[in-house]
């Protein structure tokens, strides 16, 4: 799940932990508990398949200069993905990423 934020009792934000699950109880999580599931993956990666009614920030880009060299493949981070994410799911909402 991603970190969000939550208000204390002082009205400051701390952040929530992270917590790892597997596949199984991700699954649980989405289907059963409302949870919304966010891939990070390239679009080029989503293309090739992904979860019904998934959303996608891509936290990687592939470039061009990887694009036209298969050899190495070459990615860069999305300089945006905090604000794409932040605009898709907002903070009360739960997460599996």
């Amino acid at each position: 799940m991603a970190p969000s934020n939550e208000t204390s009792a002082a009205g400051s934000e701390s952040p929530v932990p992270v917590v790892t699950v597997d596949v199984a109880a991700a699954k649980d999580l989405i289907t059963s508990a409302g949870y919304r599931y966010v891939d990070v993956r390239t679009e080029e990666e989503m293309s090739k398949g992904h979860l019904h009614n998934s959303l996608n920030v891509p936290f990687m880009f592939v470039t061009p200069q990887g694009k036209a060299d298969r050899q190495y493949i070459i990615q860069e981070k999305n300089p945006l993905f905090v604000e794409q994410f932040s605009s898709l799911v907002s903070k009360d909402e739960h997460v599996v990423v």
